[in-house]
């Protein structure tokens, strides 16, 4: 797609998803003209949030300047003003702990770097801007060198992600991991981050594909401070952390519990409270997943939906349909996500209520169809 990312009929026909991109085409077209009025009616400029701001975000913000809209009313264009030229020091922290021959050892920093070269290939591997060739993943790397291993620098996308990522390491350690301490709890480096950092690259990158060329690390910069400020205050505190994602945990129980209460009347979603409490019964939704320690109390069904919110559905949606949400999510900010979550249940509840196993549900809402979102 445009984006770069493969293409897949496995749910949907080729015909129907070509058919309806010439319909959404035309959609995406008619908002560009709205949008286009919008910002001659206040000089160019982005107006104000408003009610009518809102409704225009809603439908869609148009591609072309869907980065400078993040980047201005997620406040990171704010944040970047103000800390100008911290990205770039940060990015020296790395060979600083280096020279002075710390390694993952003794330094919090650098394992987190070492997690996070761990999961930069595997980030959009079928992503046409991110796909590297086999032989670079068999590159060998100098343990002994104070610089990164070339082969994170092989291709231009997987080297500014892996800068952006470093250099939210060291803003998110406190000062006495060496770290900047730009956020209100330790973090570090969590998987998923990789993701929605990845993502970000990918959508600025397109906005502004000369500038990407002629200085990446002024598109960096950008996706950096959008990345921090989604990570440090847009989204629920301890979201993501050294104690186990204990906010993504409690975000989960919350959850789950409004949609349960009054039996699932409130949100509409009762099938979907029914079909919770009869598998909360068999008590073993947790058993033999990967990465989910057993002293977690996630509310059982939880673990179902921790990674729409762990990824803000990167992954989970179609694309577009991210993008479209991530819109609301940099404006409205993360109760988005608790909207988006219960709608997706609304929708399929009758196809989850009909699993009479829980794993069977498990796969069900991984899969969730989405190319029916469109």
């Amino acid at each position: 797609d445009k984006y770069g990312f493969k293409k897949s009929y496995k749910y949907i026909s080729k015909k129907r998803q070509e058919e309806y991109e010439v319909y959404y085409q035309k959609v995406l077209e008619r908002r560009e003209q709205k949008w286009n009025l919008l910002l001659e009616e206040h000089g160019g400029k982005f107006p104000p949030k408003s009610t009518k701001l809102k409704r225009f975000i809603r439908k869609g913000i148009p591609g072309y300047i869907r980065s400078y809209c993040w980047l201005y009313y997620s406040g990171a264009k704010e944040e970047m003003s103000n800390n100008e030229g911290l990205y770039v020091k940060l990015l020296n922290c790395e060979f600083e702990e280096k020279n002075k021959g710390l390694t993952k050892k003794n330094s919090k920093a650098l394992d987190c770097i070492y997690c996070v070269e761990k999961d930069l290939f595997r980030t959009f591997p079928d992503n046409k801007y991110f796909e590297v060739d086999s032989s670079v993943l068999e590159m060998e790397t100098n343990k002994n060198s104070t610089s990164p291993s070339e082969k994170y620098y092989v291709n231009p996308y997987i080297g500014s992600l892996r800068n952006i990522l470093v250099a939210f390491v060291y803003y998110s350690l406190p000062k006495s991991d060496n770290g900047y301490g730009g956020t209100s709890y330790t973090i570090g480096y969590c998987q998923s981050l990789n993701y929605i950092a990845g993502l970000l690259l990918l959508i600025f990158s397109q906005n502004n594909e000369d500038l990407f060329k002629s200085n990446a690390t002024a598109i960096e910069e950008m996706c950096f401070w959008v990345f921090a400020t989604l990570i440090g205050k847009i989204l629920p505190k301890e979201m993501y952390g050294e104690n186990g994602m204990e906010g993504a945990i409690i975000e989960q129980e919350l959850l789950w519990n409004l949609i349960i209460a009054e039996n699932g009347r409130k949100f509409g979603v009762k099938k979907v409270a029914k079909w919770k409490k009869d598998m909360e019964k068999k008590n073993n939704i947790m058993n033999g997943l990967d990465g989910v320690p057993e002293s977690e109390n996630l509310t059982k069904l939880g673990i179902l939906t921790f990674k729409w919110m762990t990824t803000c559905f990167v992954g989970i949606l179609p694309i577009e349909t991210v993008l479209r949400v991530w819109d609301c999510i940099f404006t409205e900010g993360s109760i988005t996500i608790l909207r988006v979550t219960l709608t997706l249940l609304r929708i399929y509840e009758n196809d989850i209520s009909k699993n009479d196993d829980e794993l069977e549900g498990w796969d069900f809402i991984n899969v969730i169809k989405i190319y029916e979102l469109y």
